[in-house]
């Protein structure tokens, strides 16, 4: 007798909806209770690199150059963006585990646009390198899905980080 697994995208026993990168639907709701603000964005990022994980064939070179960069925060990393701060929550088994990996504020911020690895080049989708006012870069990251979240993020990262510089 076959099984039949549920595979929609439907709430189950009280949980939100997951979405495409396996983390709940409110991801901004996930990332407040790290927040001190409110939480204006909220998405999923990878390190950047190609593949979808740690042990994919075609990114674990890269991946292996970013650890040694210092600039692997983790394989799934919520990056919320909120008026004055930015927070990075390292992600585990489908959001089920958190830890904070960081938060920041304005002036402790750097972030550049780089280019993606392992997805075709395209300038409105750039990998973001978050760097220290030291200049010292902490992550190396790109949205794991291309969606309207993910650019309002990485907007409002790069938009953040110019605001800080020109206010120095």
């Amino acid at each position: 007798m076959a099984r039949s697994f549920d595979v929609s995208n439907a709430p189950r026993k009280g949980r939100p909806p997951a979405s495409p990168t396996g983390v709940p639907v409110d991801a901004r709701e996930l990332a407040q209770r790290y927040a001190e603000d409110v939480v204006t964005g909220a998405a999923v990022f990878k390190p950047n690199a190609p593949g979808r994980c740690d042990l994919s064939p075609r990114g674990f070179g890269q991946r292996q150059r970013l650890k040694a960069r210092g600039v692997y925060v983790g394989e799934r990393t919520l990056l919320a963006t909120t008026p004055l701060h930015v927070v990075a929550i390292e992600l585990h088994l489908g959001a089920r585990l958190r830890r904070l990996a960081g938060r920041w504020t304005r002036d402790e911020l750097i972030a550049v646009a780089t280019a993606a690895c392992g997805v075709e080049p395209d300038p409105r989708w750039p990998a973001v390198l978050l760097a220290d006012s030291s200049g010292r870069a902490f992550a190396e990251l790109q949205p794991l899905v291309r969606d309207d979240e993910s650019a309002r993020v990485t907007r409002s990262l790069l938009a953040f980080a110019e605001r800080g510089s020109t206010e120095r």
